[in-house]
């Protein structure tokens, strides 16, 4: 037992072995299951700022007036507790970190975070490369941050891994989509290699979460499913911009390498960016496979894209399904049809128009 003990302790040491499951694929007779009510995602809450203004007055984000003390304070994290199969846990508030980390433009109003490309050139890509480092206040302030968040913490819940955007998505907020997609073209080699120095940075602020937060019941802990190493989320949203051939030749090697840096990854999934999915299916160091299914029409329905999710199983991956809405129908079905050995399900029940 962990020494900070909680009423759920025997809950959680109960979830474990099935959450381990997951991962290494161990036969079950049920997947990791949480059904909700689904509700729309509210914009990000305002964060207080260290001269006593928050986001929501409007501001360019700087690492440094990111009061983290504060918002710990305001918000703690929770002491303990399950959502169905799945754990309550303490995750660092998305600020953009790794787009901001790399030099982009992040901008904060009205409890939105975003960035603002700046003018950019692929002549500046070089430039990128001293922004990964140790002393870089993104960095920095994140460290701190994570160390005082698993400190208030205090063993009671997992800490896990804050929103980190890819290579593909860090250099779209840096040059922006329009120069992205015409530098896929007009100037191949740049972006390869800005997308290296995004690997780069990625993977440094990833082992930042496995060095410094502590081991939780033994293990780690990814969107609420204990781990029995170190795991990191992986992402490619822009991926929207790209051509299955494109994604192949420019990320794919970068998928590969930043899965291999931790004993256990998962790729987080848009239903909408399904067709990226063969360069995942035969990455060999990838574990499994986290898809968002996204409102319609913003997304395909779940029952659209079911035969492609059962692609991922099939090809020895893990499948976790998140989002929504679906109907109970469509729940049903996945539940019915899809194995239960390495599939876990947190799917919110509603329509788009509820």
């Amino acid at each position: 037992m962990p020494e900070h003990a909680t009423h759920n302790d025997n809950v959680i040491e109960a979830l474990i072995p099935r959450h381990r499951a997951f991962w290494e694929l161990t036969p079950v007779d049920r997947p990791l299951l949480h059904k909700h009510v689904y509700q729309f995602i509210e914009p990000n809450q305002d964060v207080p700022l260290r001269d006593g203004r928050t986001t929501r007055d409007g501001t360019t984000i700087d690492p440094l007036q990111f009061d983290y003390q504060a918002l710990i304070a305001q918000r703690p994290p929770p002491t303990g507790g399950t959502r169905g199969d799945f754990l309550h846990a303490a995750v660092p508030h998305g600020l953009c970190w790794t787009e901001g980390y790399m030099g982009a433009n992040v901008q904060a109003a009205t409890g939105s975070i975003w960035t603002e490309p700046r003018p950019w050139a692929w002549d500046q890509t070089e430039s990128l490369a001293a922004r990964v480092s140790d002393d870089n206040p993104w960095y920095t302030t994140l460290r701190d941050y994570v160390l005082t968040l698993a400190d208030a913490a205090g063993g009671r819940v997992p800490v896990e891994q804050t929103l980190m955007r890819g290579p593909i998505d860090i250099i779209q907020a840096i040059a922006g989509s329009d120069s992205l997609a015409l530098g896929l073209y007009d100037s191949p080699n740049e972006v390869r290699r800005a997308l290296e120095l995004c690997k780069d940075a990625f993977i440094h602020i990833g082992k930042l979460f496995s060095d410094l937060v502590p081991d939780w019941h033994g293990g780690r802990c990814i969107h609420g499913m204990w781990c029995p190493g170190t795991v990191i989320r992986l992402q490619s949203d822009h991926s929207v911009l790209m051509s299955p051939k494109a994604y192949r030749e420019f990320c794919r090697p970068l998928d590969l390498e930043m899965a291999a840096a931790f004993d256990y990854s998962i790729f987080h999934l848009h239903s909408g960016c399904v067709h990226i999915l063969d360069s995942l299916l035969d990455n060999p160091n990838l574990t499994g496979i986290q898809v968002t299914i996204d409102s319609w029409p913003s997304g395909p329905r779940l029952y659209e894209v079911m035969p492609r999710l059962a692609e991922i199983q099939k090809a020895g991956k893990c499948l976790e399904i998140s989002g929504g809405p679906v109907s109970e129908a469509e729940l049903d079905q996945l539940l019915s049809t899809f194995p239960a050995t390495g599939l876990a399900v947190a799917l919110g029940i509603g329509s788009t128009w509820d």
